[in-house]
């Protein structure tokens, strides 16, 4: 099934991540399982490298980041940014500690333009309140 999330970092102390199935309409709220981080290249990243990305006439060079090495957070993060305007192209929580389940999250970037063009899509629908 399909299911649409929807994070708030800005509601109560550690923010509300809503799960909506897209199918039955069903609202699951809970706490997010990763602190708020902005899309950025953390001060303490360490460079993994850059990689090209062709498409017909346009390209753009991408650099590959990561805080795996040496981190205490409760996550690795693996971050690409395109070279210059350091614009996110994807990244990657996975959480880590003593649950030998692992739950990790993809956010890919793509029509990446300036502000926010629909502030209504962070409006949770009716079912969640």
């Amino acid at each position: 099934s399909f299911h649409e999330l929807i994070m708030l970092y800005n509601e109560g102390p550690e923010g509300t991540f809503y799960e909506i199935d897209l199918a039955t309409g069903r609202c699951n709220k809970t706490t997010p399982f990763f602190p708020w981080r902005p899309y950025e290249i953390p001060s303490d990243a360490t460079f993994e490298g850059e990689y090209n990305i062709n498409g017909g006439q346009c390209s753009i060079t991408a650099t590959e980041w990561s805080d795996r090495i040496g981190t205490t957070r409760p996550f690795t993060w693996l971050g690409s940014f395109s070279m210059g305007s350091c614009i996110p192209i994807r990244e990657v929580i996975i959480t880590s500690g003593t649950d030998p389940i692992q739950t990790s999250v993809t956010n890919s970037f793509y029509d990446v333009t300036g502000g926010i063009f629909n502030p209504n899509i962070f409006i949770p629908p009716p079912q969640c309140q």
